[in-house]
């Protein structure tokens, strides 16, 4: 879907002011393509810069970058003044991505030459690649000293505070940089969404019609003023006549820019202008039936962005001008399904037939609602029914082993997943599912089996990694080798609340109680404090004798912990208990 933005990016490659080399060096270097014979040519000079240099431009050229490279770094020890030869190594470093390198090459460069503009703001792109914005920052300070009216240094500059949303530092710099600059509708912009930042209405809009006049067919900055008026309207269900007349002007500019209808369509809509807003959509929905393109980019839009309310009202009046469209369908489903709307999703998935790539996503999905919505029973029978019709998609094998898992039908578990892996020998996935069958067996030897087995097939699966660890840690056995697994899985997932909880209790099962109560602290406030992991954390405060702390968190468990999940309803009041009454002693 089209999209006019005012300033994107800013393409400003690495390219190097340096000197060329003369026309005959250029012949010399094509003529002679073999070591030996530019030797014999160059006769006693064969081992000067300008050979190794001749040499490292015909290596270049063959893409051999290395060897390139080192016959420049032997230019350069014969002549170590030479700012050309540095300048061409520096280029052969950023054409390998070797950044470190680069940056070593230019500070040296800069050492002698330390207003160069062209390596100073090479250095700065290099800082930025290296997440280093505050030594960026420093360079592109010296560039605007040495060159005050460098227009690409402020917009760099200017990405750099709105990436980090330092608002007042932005707006200082756009205010300098109109100093410089009275016309540059780029700094008029973004001085208008300096002041948007600071939730100054007034002077944003000022700044965006500023910009319109310099540049008046740019989109953009009418987008921001649309977004102005409806803050200035957004309690009025009457439509604003400012906003109508905006997105007016910009479909009179870009005809055809379909993010912009689709936008005005929507603001008709929610504003009691439904049947020009459906007149708009029933449009779309005719093109979406005969070009699946643009229908993926409204999903791209609307879906992947998630702006799924949206998206339900576009997709639902679009199914009007196609009713049938399995597509269309699949998308107004997911929008209810993302919405929590279980009927409307139901309903909509229901409509994709059998031949429509979307067909099998329905039914998962569906699967998964009646799921959510305790009609497990509904969703396994869905799910078997495809299997029976598509016995050897290891997808719907998967899920229904999930099904099985939850039902506690762990027979039907094991033998369907046994069943896939006779279709696809040694799959991970079928095979980490087969692990936490025999676990919750009680099997454990063949879980440990199995999920070695996995771990051997996919060493950084970070689910089977901490599964393992973990079922050393609740036996109390192989504690080092859990901890060893276990942060491997970290590693793969740092901020996972679950994998957190598994090393707090290898570090519970070791006696290191305060360095397990940090770690499930931890792993409670990243998983919005999960009862189970609630309850290890009061079983480390109770053997730390926190006892009045532990007390707390258990009854905060308890809250929390589902009452289908009986047994561990009666396992937290028990300790509850127990603990009440050692405070009691105590007092």
């Amino acid at each position: 879907m089209k999209h006019t933005l005012i300033y994107t990016t800013l393409a400003l490659s690495l390219i190097f002011i340096c000197s060329c080399a003369t026309s005959s060096t250029k012949k010399l270097g094509h003529q002679y393509q073999n070591n030996e014979k530019l030797k014999l040519a160059l006769g006693k000079d064969s081992e000067s810069p300008y050979y190794h240099y001749m040499l490292s431009r015909i290596h270049n050229k063959k893409n051999e970058l290395p060897q390139a490279i080192d016959l420049l770094k032997k230019a350069i020890d014969n002549n170590p003044k030479s700012i050309f030869l540095k300048k061409e190594i520096l280029d052969l470093y950023l054409a390998q991505n070797n950044y470190d390198k680069a940056i070593l090459v230019a500070e040296n460069i800069l050492k002698t030459n330390p207003d160069t503009i062209d390596i100073l703001s090479i250095l700065a792109q290099l800082k930025l690649k290296k997440n280093q914005s505050k030594e960026a920052l420093e360079i592109y300070n010296r560039i605007l000293k040495l060159e005050p009216d460098n227009k690409n240094t402020y917009l760099l500059m200017g990405r750099i505070y709105s990436d980090d949303n330092n608002i007042d530092e932005s707006f200082k710099l756009y205010s300098k940089m109109l100093e410089h600059f009275p016309d540059s509708y780029i700094a008029h912009y973004y001085l208008g969404m300096a002041y948007l930042d600071q939730n100054k209405l007034n002077y944003a809009e000022e700044e965006f019609f500023k910009t319109i006049e310099l540049s008046p067919k740019l989109i953009e900055p009418r987008l921001q003023l649309i977004g102005i008026y409806k803050r200035h309207s957004k309690d009025s269900n009457k439509p604003d006549k400012k906003v109508l007349k905006t997105f007016k002007n910009i479909l009179a500019i870009e005809p055809s820019n379909d993010f912009v209808s689709m936008e005005y369509a929507l603001y008709l809509h929610s504003h009691g202008n439904v049947k020009k807003a459906e007149k708009i959509f029933f449009n779309f929905g005719e093109r979406c039936s005969k070009d699946e393109k643009f229908l993926l980019q409204v999903a791209n839009e609307y879906i992947v962005k998630k702006k799924f309310a949206p998206a339900s009202i576009i997709f639902v009046e679009m199914l009007k001008a196609s009713p049938d469209n399995p597509s269309i369908n699949f998308f107004t489903g997911y929008a209810f399904d993302s919405l929590k709307k279980y009927q409307q999703a139901v309903k909509y998935y229901a409509r994709v037939k059998p031949g429509s790539t979307y067909y099998k996503k329905s039914i998962i999905h569906t699967a998964f609602l009646h799921k959510d919505n305790k009609k497990n029973k509904k969703g396994l029978e869905l799910l078997e029914l495809y299997h029976k019709e598509h016995p050897k998609d290891i997808d719907v094998i998967t899920f229904l082993s999930s099904f099985y898992i939850d039902n506690n039908d762990l027979d039907k578990c094991r033998d369907i997943l046994n069943y896939g892996l006779t279709i696809s020998k040694n799959n991970p996935v079928l095979l980490f599912k087969l692990g936490i069958c025999m676990d919750k067996s009680n099997n454990k030897n063949e879980c440990i089996r199995i999920m070695k087995k996995v771990i051997e097939l996919d060493p950084d699966n970070a689910e089977a990694l901490n599964y393992l660890g973990y079922t050393y840690a609740e036996l109390g056995i192989n504690l080092d080798e859990a901890g060893r697994l276990i942060t491997k899985a970290l590693k793969r997932k740092p901020n996972d609340g679950f994998i957190t909880d598994s090393l707090g209790w290898v570090y519970f099962q070791k006696g290191s109680y305060a360095k397990a109560s940090e770690l499930l602290q931890k792993a409670a406030e990243l998983t919005t404090y999960d009862p189970i992991i609630m309850e290890h954390l009061g079983d480390s405060y109770t053997k730390e004798n926190r006892f009045s702390k532990a007390l707390e968190v258990y009854k905060k468990a308890l809250k929390k912990t589902s009452e289908t999940k009986k047994q561990q309803k009666i396992q937290l009041k028990t300790k509850i208990k127990e603990l009440e009454s050692k405070i009691n002693a105590q007092e």
